[in-house]
């Protein structure tokens, strides 16, 4: 069940950055952000099973929360990539919308690099 559950918040996980992605690039590229029902509601529905099968995991686990920094480390960028993806939706400045954009990506593929290496540097202990 455990695995099950792993690889259904890994799905989601790559769900989420996808459709992020697709919004990103489709409100960067005409301005305006897609207008759908589907594309209104589809990135909340994912994300909260995201959440919700993360939630999941660490239950199943029995982790001590704070003994793990790359769980705490995880959780940071995670909540960061939240803040910047708002950011770049709601900011109307070109560059600003651009950089925001591409600087969430990047939070995105460190929290990744977190949460498959186990460790608190992931990716970045690679160039420290």
């Amino acid at each position: 069940m455990y695995m099950g559950i792993k690889h259904l918040h890994m799905g989601l996980a790559l769900l989420s950055i996808l459709g992020f992605m697709l919004r990103g690039g489709w409100l960067l590229l005409t301005g305006d952000r897609p207008g759908s029902r589907l594309a209104k509601i589809a990135p909340h529905v994912v994300d909260t099973l995201l959440l919700l099968s993360g939630i999941l995991l660490l239950g199943m686990t029995g982790w001590a929360f704070l003994s793990q920094p790359w769980m705490l480390v995880k959780l940071g960028l995670v909540a960061l990539y939240i803040g910047v993806g708002i950011a770049a939706f709601r900011v109307s400045a070109g560059a600003a919308r651009w950089g925001l954009f591409f600087l969430a990506v990047l939070v995105f593929l460190q929290t990744m690099s977190v949460a498959f290496s186990k460790s608190a540097l992931g990716l970045a202990g690679f160039v420290l």
